[in-house]
């Protein structure tokens, strides 16, 4: 069998922090609140540079409500944003911290 279905097995179950993946890969969910620069830069289209400006706003500012609003960091606007989501499907979340 080699056909396009068995060559390319894609899994989709976020709670597990597992995203679409080749089979024989494990391709990891990415909190924009949460993420080291480490992860953050296992993004395609984030290098350490524009991660190290994320995580900055985002101690600085507080969390991100949403995705948009990661355009308030410098370099960062809608086109951006949308490239992240369209080479990184299903990868790329924002998680809101619990209150205290």
């Amino acid at each position: 069998m080699n056909n396009k279905w068995t060559r390319w097995l894609c899994v989709g179950v976020l709670s597990a922090g597992i995203a679409w993946a080749a089979p024989g890969s494990v391709t990891k969910v990415v909190d924009i609140n949460r993420a080291s620069e480490a992860e953050l830069v296992t993004l395609k289209g984030i290098g350490p540079k524009m991660a190290h400006h994320i995580i900055e706003n985002r101690e600085h500012a507080g969390p991100f409500p949403n995705l948009e609003a990661v355009s308030r960091v410098k370099g960062v606007n809608a086109h951006v944003i949308k490239r992240w989501v369209a080479h990184n499907p299903k990868r790329i979340v924002v998680i809101q911290p619990k209150l205290k």
